[in-house]
């Protein structure tokens, strides 16, 4: 075998391992990838299931909130049970990480999901802040600028998460500019899709 063939046998050779790292660099990346896509999809499932489980003593506080716009002559009975409950809502749970977690969800949802899922959850937490900032912090405002009607009671929320479950095991894409939203999207979609949700789910619950 001549210097010529052997140096041709050698670069052959250079290049199949050269490829062969390169193909193996880039599927340890994919891997990578879809290893942390599903456990950023575990930690906003976990997330989601947490700020849930506060969603009924939540709107309890937001009953007496309401109660206490509405019921003028009998204010200072409910202010005065509004400060217990919230009392035993604090003794609950660590509102600071309740906040914390809010904002970490988020910022996971805009990240790490995409397309129908996305903008419905991205709803589903601006409902929730919008509920703690009118329950916890008595901004009635937000409740009437926002959710004129009232916000879903906690059974209406509990059958919206779950129609989410399977869509959020699932839903392991990254977020790409075609499914990147605004406040002002995800507002509107509360405004008109989210509430048309709410409202079917009011008729079922009847039965």
């Amino acid at each position: 075998m001549d210097e010529l063939t052997k140096d041709y046998i050698m670069i052959g050779i250079n290049i199949v391992v050269a490829l062969t790292a390169i193909i193996a660099v880039y599927s340890s990346r994919i891997i990578s990838r879809n290893q942390l896509r599903r456990e950023k999809l575990e930690e906003i499932y976990r997330l989601f299931n947490k700020l849930m489980s506060t969603y009924e003593s939540l709107f309890n506080l937001f009953t007496s909130v309401n109660k206490y716009h509405v019921l003028l002559d009998k204010r200072a009975e409910i202010q005065k049970k509004y400060e217990e409950d919230k009392k035993t809502f604090m003794n609950r749970y660590d509102v600071d990480k309740l906040i914390e977690d809010y904002y970490t969800l988020d910022m996971l949802v805009k990240l790490y999901t995409k397309g129908k899922l996305k903008k419905k959850m991205m709803s589903l937490c601006l409902l929730y802040i919008d509920l703690f900032d009118t329950a916890f912090n008595f901004q009635y405002l937000t409740k009437e600028i926002f959710w004129s009607k009232g916000y879903p009671i906690p059974n209406e929320m509990n059958i919206l998460f779950r129609s989410l479950e399977e869509n959020m095991i699932k839903g392991l894409g990254m977020t790409n500019k075609a499914s990147l939203y605004t406040k002002e999207d995800v507002r509107k979609y509360c405004n008109n899709d989210l509430k048309k949700d709410l409202e079917k789910i009011k008729i079922l619950t009847r039965f």
